[in-house]
């Protein structure tokens, strides 16, 4: 399960949780639903050109990592389609300029411009949620079985 934490303290691993006990008597709730890891990283049919070359560079990525689930298939779907966006407004800008003058003589800002912005702020919502971002990998989190490599080497040279 992947969980993005922004604010408090580092969560602790499921290992440190069970090594310390439950001094509280605090009632922990089991993790989220999982929709188990992705098997198929084939892009779904919906997605051509540019969203689906990012799909081919990103999905298998993210599933080797163990960051991307079944469930996440729409999500990173939505985020390839943005990227298509943004780049096609970003063409649609070289092309005409970030600005335009009206018949009544008006300089106002070309529609790509928004749709450029819009797009972008879609990508970096969704980009936090993949631990696209250094930031958002610094906060992701991902709750496996056993303990992680990292964990098993920090153990072998520092103890327990």
């Amino acid at each position: 399960m992947i969980k993005n934490n922004s604010r408090g303290p580092v969560p602790k691993t499921k290992q440190q949780r069970t090594r310390e006990g439950n001094p509280g008597r605090v009632t922990r709730h089991s993790a989220a639903v999982s929709g188990g890891n992705l098997r198929d990283t084939e892009p779904p049919e919906h997605l051509e050109g540019l969203a689906r070359d990012k799909w081919q560079g990103l999905a298998d990525t993210l599933a080797e990592a163990g960051l991307l689930e079944e469930l996440d298939r729409d999500g990173l779907a939505s985020y390839c389609l943005c990227f298509a966006d943004l780049w096609a407004a970003v063409e649609q800008i070289k092309k005409d300029g970030t600005t335009f003058t009206t018949d009544s003589g008006y300089i106002m800002k070309h529609p790509a411009v928004t749709m450029k912005n819009d797009a972008l702020r879609q990508m970096q919502s969704l980009a936090k949620d993949y631990g696209l971002t250094p930031a958002a990998r610094a906060r992701l989190r991902v709750d496996n079985e056993g303990p992680a490599e990292t964990d098993k080497e920090a153990e072998a040279v520092f103890g327990e």
